[in-house]
């Protein structure tokens, strides 16, 4: 089972060193990926996204995924904003449809 981790209040650079601190922890115990809440946060800014980013990352050189349960809306906000929706799915994202899945116009009448 994937280990699990609410985050809450700001995920801003003040407080990226003591986050960093706490994911290390969590993946150190992660054997089977990780289940991250972030629907409590309240501030988030690239410091935030680069966190997200790196976790992922280490966990995806082990084998493992990164699952956002939840997601306020700042960061789901800057995953929009920055184009990583597809990377980092917040929950309720609709995923965008294939580039090969042609549209066909008669279909639709």
């Amino acid at each position: 089972m994937p280990a699990a981790l609410r985050l809450d209040g700001e995920l801003t650079i003040p407080q990226a060193a003591a986050v960093r601190e706490r994911l290390l922890a969590v993946l150190d115990t992660a054997p089977d990926g990780l289940l991250l809440d972030l629907g409590e946060v309240e501030a988030f800014d690239s410091a935030g996204l680069q966190l997200l980013l790196a976790t992922r990352h280490s966990l995806a050189e082990r084998g493992l995924a990164l699952t956002l349960t939840a997601c306020s809306r700042p960061v789901a906000d800057a995953l929009r904003v920055y184009g990583l929706q597809a990377l980092l799915p917040a929950p309720g994202d609709a995923q965008p449809a294939p580039a090969e899945a042609p549209v066909d116009p008669e279909a639709a009448t």
